[in-house]
């Protein structure tokens, strides 16, 4: 769907041996995404096969994607399930969602991992934008302008 949205082409793929050819197939973009599915706590297959992406792949920039109303253990246990990632910069989704920006906090604090973006509702591309910490701590603090 959002290949479609943004008018990009798409190449599906199931196991880390097919990444060489996808990216052969796509070798003519500027830039490639590659998502993968979300990891399961504690499985180790799933572990392995995103560590075989991103090494087949040689992914140069890694983005853990979390839900910000998702609560302190949900958002806790989404960031121990990608502890093997060593290096990745944070997607906080949904704050359209959320009652209060508090849960950017916590999901900070848990993967004292940099945050590059925010969702701020369905609109793809156009509710994806950088993220600003002066903009985060106003309307935590309820400030307005």
């Amino acid at each position: 769907t959002y290949a479609d949205i943004l008018e990009i082409p798409i190449c599906c793929i199931f196991s880390p041996a097919e990444v060489k050819g996808a990216l052969n197939n796509l070798k003519d973009n500027d830039v490639i995404l590659i998502d993968t599915p979300g990891v399961s706590p504690g499985n180790i297959a799933q572990q392995q096969e995103i560590k075989d992406i991103i090494e087949i792949s040689r992914a140069t920039d890694i983005y853990l994607s979390i839900v910000t109303s998702s609560g302190f253990s949900s958002s806790r246990r989404v960031i121990d399930s990608y502890s093997f990632l060593k290096d990745y910069r944070l997607i906080i989704t949904k704050l359209d969602e959320a009652v209060n920006y508090g849960g950017i906090v916590n999901i900070k604090y848990l993967s004292k991992r940099p945050i590059a973006f925010l969702t701020t509702g369905q609109s793809v591309p156009g509710n994806l934008k950088y993220f600003n910490p002066d903009e985060v701590v106003k309307e935590l603090l309820d400030i307005n302008s």
